[in-house]
């Protein structure tokens, strides 16, 4: 027994210094609790006033603030604007999460890295300053990029815009980047997104026309939550992950349109998910539904239609083969 309470008492002793070195001792210092990083400097953990304008100190107690963590501005309900030190070169993931009436952030010309969804449900957000000479990042007609990896990080929501073309050559719609975009109608996807992430067009309310293109390889889950003006979309054949839900809550989604025997078609049939195979068509001499070029019934050949309008991208059902558009009205 005496043997059996000296290996719990070593295990505790080995335990509780790890357990010490997953939990770092916070601080406090005015309005701000942080923690000291390895290398000494502050990481900037919660924040507990209540400034309208904020601008966040150089250091704390002595310490360099160098990043902004994970919720540490989470819900600042009285916050309209906040400016971060030049000191700051990394913001962690939600950093500024639900910060409603947030409408203007400064970001420092010695930021290196930001992570995931960090002005995610910032509603009211229109504004993101960053000096044109930044290394790192950009922003262009209002939206935020990391330039180093092409990835579009956020279009604030308060931007009253009713159509967006993604600039050419970017490669990822990040996380959360479109979320509660609530004037936007029409996104324009370039030749050259690859992935796009988790929640990306979440609350997107009035999104009617998006086409993605053959590049696009990943489709984040829930990407295009309750965008409830969605009524369907065109799933490349390029796409060959897609992650859970992409599509609930779009109250008013009718199809994904897919090709035969596509991942996107797969995806489809395990997930219950209404689709139309896009080259499907329905034989005009006897009413047989086929994936062919003739009809495998009757023999007749597949009439010649468009499966999308050319100014709109609206799809046709599978027997409309339309002189004009019913979207928009242009000749086909």
């Amino acid at each position: 027994m005496k043997k059996l309470w000296l290996l719990v008492a070593l295990l505790l002793c080995f335990a509780l210094p790890c357990a010490a070195e997953d939990n770092p001792a916070e601080y406090t210092s005015g309005d701000y609790q942080y923690v000291l990083l390895e290398d000494g400097t502050a990481q900037i953990t919660d924040y507990t006033g209540k400034a309208i304008q904020l601008e966040v100190p150089s250091e704390l107690d002595g310490y360099r603030v160098t990043s902004i963590g994970y919720h540490a501005f989470y819900g600042c309900g009285s916050l309209t604007s906040i400016t971060l030190p030049d000191s700051v070169t990394s913001i962690e993931d939600r950093a500024f999460d639900y910060c409603l009436y947030l409408t203007s952030v400064t970001l420092p010309d010695s930021l290196v890295t930001m992570g995931n969804s960090p002005f995610s449900s910032c509603i009211s957000l229109l504004d993101i300053q960053i000096s044109p000479d930044h290394s790192m990042y950009a922003t262009i007609d209002g939206a935020l990029f990391n330039k180093a990896e092409k990835k579009l990080i956020c279009f604030p929501s308060a931007i009253t815009a009713e159509e967006y073309a993604v600039p050419e050559g970017t490669l990822t719609i990040a996380d959360d980047a479109f979320s509660y975009c609530r004037t936007l109608v029409s996104i324009t996807l370039p030749d050259s997104i690859t992935s796009i992430g988790d929640n990306a067009f979440c609350s997107c309310d009035n999104l009617k026309n998006i086409t993605l293109p053959d590049s696009v390889t990943s489709i984040g889950k829930y990407a295009f939550i309750h965008c409830n003006a969605l009524e369907n979309i065109m799933l490349p054949d390029s796409v060959t992950s897609i992650g859970h839900s992409p599509f609930y809550g779009c109250f008013f989604f009718e199809a994904v349109y897919v090709t035969l025997d596509s991942y996107a078609h797969q995806y489809c049939l395990d997930n219950d998910i209404p689709f139309r195979i896009i080259n499907e068509w329905s034989c005009g001499e006897c009413g047989h539904i086929n994936h062919r070029n003739f009809c495998t019934e009757c023999g007749a050949p597949k009439p010649q239609f468009k499966t999308s309008c050319d100014n709109c991208h609206y799809l046709f059902g599978v027997d409309e083969m339309p002189n004009f558009c019913p979207e928009c009205g242009a000749k086909q």
